[in-house]
């Protein structure tokens, strides 16, 4: 069964669509207003992608448009990049796979990708030089509570989401879990991985 309503999205996405519809600041203005229903209405991937599959079907003739708001709806966290790129491939666009602004929407999802990779592993820098400094000015250890309690955070996130972290372990490991990261993050990544053994 499943956990979306897609009759409920189409007319809520249609309707809004063609209410915005007559400029980019109109549409963004109502993406913007509306932004807590979309964030209701896209309950897991299948709804993400039926929304994208909606503003398609409403813009198909408008492809700048298209690029445009998918990449708003990046922005505004509505969808996610993996709904983009399972949306583009998937069997109802094939007849549109030669077109290039299929291409430009794949291009600015990689970019988002990337964009968030690099900004958690900022963070996770910063985190651990933080971390470093005040274990080190304070002369403990750096196993105190708050580290066994985010490395139990990491292991949880691990197994409540393994399909999508398996489906993309050869991304994590090139660009997140590299062998310059604390070895014990490491550990647990490597040992999450072995159970797939």
């Amino acid at each position: 069964e499943p956990n979306h309503n897609s009759l409920q999205i189409e007319v809520f996405v249609t309707v809004l669509l063609n209410l915005a519809s007559k400029s980019f600041t109109h549409c963004f203005s109502a993406i913007a207003k509306y932004h807590s229903a979309f964030m209701a209405l896209k309950t897991s991937e299948e709804a993400q992608i039926s929304i994208l599959s909606t503003i398609f079907e409403v813009w198909r003739k408008h492809q700048q448009l298209l690029v445009i708001l998918i990449s708003k709806l990046l922005k505004s966290e509505v969808i996610e990049c993996s709904s983009v790129a399972n949306w583009l491939f998937s069997k109802e666009n094939s007849s549109e796979f030669m077109k290039s602004y299929i291409w430009e929407i794949l291009n600015q999802t990689i970019q988002k990708s990337i964009r968030s990779v690099e900004s958690l592993e900022k963070e996770l820098e910063e985190s651990k030089e933080k971390l470093r400094k005040k274990c080190e000015s304070q002369g403990k250890s750096f196993k105190s509570h708050w580290f066994r309690w985010t490395i139990g955070r990491l292991q949880q996130v691990f197994f409540e989401h393994h399909n999508h972290v398996f489906k993309y372990l050869s991304t994590f490991e090139t660009l997140l879990f590299t062998a310059d990261l604390d070895q014990h993050i490491l550990l647990i990544f490597k040992q999450f991985c072995a159970l797939r053994n």
